[in-house]
C-alpha cells in the first residue's frame, strides 16, 4: 500500500510539474507580444518588390514609383493604379495604394510630365505585456515613439500613415534623366494603458502628431540597359506633437516639436539579358530623431526572371547593416540575411504579383524567421 501510494503520489507530482510548466510558458507568452506591419518594418511596399529584396529605386515605372522614385512614373501610360495587402496581416487592411496619371504638357513645355498620390501605413505596430528598454520590441517602438519611456508594462497600439502627392518630368525627346518630386502628410497617432519606469501610477495617454516633408528623386538612363536612381524623402520635415496623460497626478496635455531622419535611397538596374533583370540598392535612414540621433542602414538585392510573357520569376534578399541611436548603441539582428522571392502574372494590361519573405522586424521579436508574404493587383489604361 505505501509502495502504491509513493508511485501514485510521484506521478501526481510529474502532472502537476508539467501543468506549472505549461501555464508558465502560456502566462510568459501572454504577458509579452507584439506585432508590427508596414513599409518602414524592413519589406517596403509591393509584391513585385517585397519579392527582389525590396528594391525598386531604379526600376520602378508603374504606380509603387510613387513610394520608391517618383521621377520614374510612367509619362507615356495615360493611367495606372496599383494596390498591395499583406496576406498574413492582423492589423492593415491595405498596405499600398497607389495611382498615377500623365499630364498632356509635352507641346506647352516639352515635356513629360506625369502626377501621383498615394496612401500606406509607414509602421503599424501593437505591443502588450512587461518590456525592459533593452528588449528589441522597446527599441524599435522608441524608434516610433522617441519620448517613450524604454521600460514599459501595459498596453500600446501605434499607427503612422502617410498621404503622398508626387510629381515627375522628363524631356519629351529623350529618356536619359527625369525628376521627381514629393509632398507627404504623416499622421501619426499612439495610445497606451498601463505603468512605466517613470510613470505616477496607472498611466492612460495618447498621442496626437503630424508632419509634412518633401522629397527629391532622380532616373538616370545612360544606355537603354542600365538604369540609376535616388530618392531623397523626409526633407525639412518636423513633427508636432501632442501628448495627453492622465495619471495619479490628472491629465495634461504636452505640446513637443520634433526633428525628424532623413530617408535615402540609390540603386541601379541592369538587364543583363533581354529577359533578366538584375538590380541592388542601398538605403539610409539617418538624422535626429526629437533629442535622438538614429542611423539605419540596408543593402537589398534582386533578380527578376521573365521565363515568358507571362511569367516573370523574383528572388532577392535584404542584408541589415546598422540600427544604432544614441540609446541603443548598435543592434545585432538575429537574421543576418533575409531572402525573399516570388513570381508574377501579365494579362494585357493587368498584372498580378505574389511575393514571399522573411520579416525582418518581426523575426527579431521571435527570434526565429518570421514569413510574410504580400499580393498585388496593378493595372494601366
Amino acid at each position: 500500500m505505501y509502495s502504491s501510494l509513493k508511485k501514485f503520489s510521484f506521478i501526481d507530482l510529474l502532472v502537476i510539474t508539467i501543468l506549472l510548466s505549461l501555464l508558465s510558458l502560456a502566462s510568459a507568452a501572454k504577458a509579452q507580444s507584439f506585432i508590427a506591419e508596414g513599409s518602414d518594418t524592413g519589406a517596403g511596399v509591393g509584391a513585385r518588390h517585397n519579392a527582389m529584396g525590396g528594391v525598386g529605386v531604379a526600376t520602378t515605372e508603374d504606380a509603387y514609383a510613387v513610394f520608391y522614385n517618383p521621377a520614374g512614373m510612367n509619362v507615356d501610360t495615360s493611367a495606372e493604379l496599383a494596390v498591395d495587402r499583406q496576406l498574413n496581416a492582423e492589423l492593415r487592411l491595405v498596405s499600398y495604394l497607389g495611382a498615377t496619371l500623365s499630364l498632356p504638357t509635352e507641346d506647352l513645355t516639352g515635356l513629360k510630365t506625369a502626377i501621383g498620390f498615394a496612401f500606406y501605413p509607414r509602421v503599424h505596430a501593437r505591443a502588450s505585456g512587461a518590456f525592459s528598454e533593452n528588449d528589441f520590441e522597446s527599441i524599435f517602438l522608441r524608434y516610433l515613439l522617441p519620448d517613450l519611456d524604454g521600460t514599459f508594462d501595459g498596453d500600446l497600439e501605434s499607427k503612422t500613415k502617410v498621404y503622398r502627392l508626387a510629381l515627375s518630368a522628363r524631356p519629351g525627346d529623350s529618356d536619359f534623366w527625369a525628376i521627381g518630386f514629393n509632398f507627404d502628410y504623416i499622421d501619426c497617432k499612439t495610445n497606451f494603458c498601463g505603468t512605466t519606469a517613470t510613470s505616477n501610477g496607472f498611466t492612460i495617454a495618447s498621442t496626437e502628431a503630424r508632419a509634412t516633408s518633401f522629397g527629391l528623386s532622380l532616373l538616370l538612363k545612360p544606355i537603354p540597359d542600365l538604369s540609376i536612381g535616388a530618392s531623397f524623402t523626409d526633407l525639412g520635415s518636423d513633427l508636432t506633437s501632442d501628448v495627453t496623460t492622465t495619471d495619479d497626478l490628472g491629465t495634461r496635455t504636452e505640446h513637443h516639436e520634433l526633428s525628424f531622419p532623413i530617408k535615402g535611397l540609390v540603386g541601379v538596374g541592369y538587364n543583363l539579358l533581354d529577359n533578366l533583370l538584375i538590380t541592388g540598392e542601398y538605403e539610409i535612414f539617418k538624422g535626429d530623431y526629437g533629442s535622438d540621433a538614429l542611423d539605419l542602414q540596408m543593402v537589398r538585392i534582386g533578380a527578376e526572371y521573365n521565363y515568358s510573357e507571362f511569367l516573370a520569376l523574383r528572388l532577392g534578399a535584404m542584408i541589415p547593416i546598422k540600427f544604432e541611436s544614441e540609446q541603443t548603441e548598435d543592434l545585432d539582428f538575429d537574421i543576418p540575411f533575409v531572402p525573399t522571392a516570388g513570381f508574377g502574372f501579365n494579362w494585357e494590361n493587368w498584372r498580378a504579383d505574389l511575393a514571399l519573405y522573411v520579416n525582418p522586424v518581426q523575426s527579431a521579436h521571435e527570434h526565429a524567421p518570421a514569413l510574410y508574404s504580400n499580393i498585388s493587383l496593378s493595372i494601366s489604361f
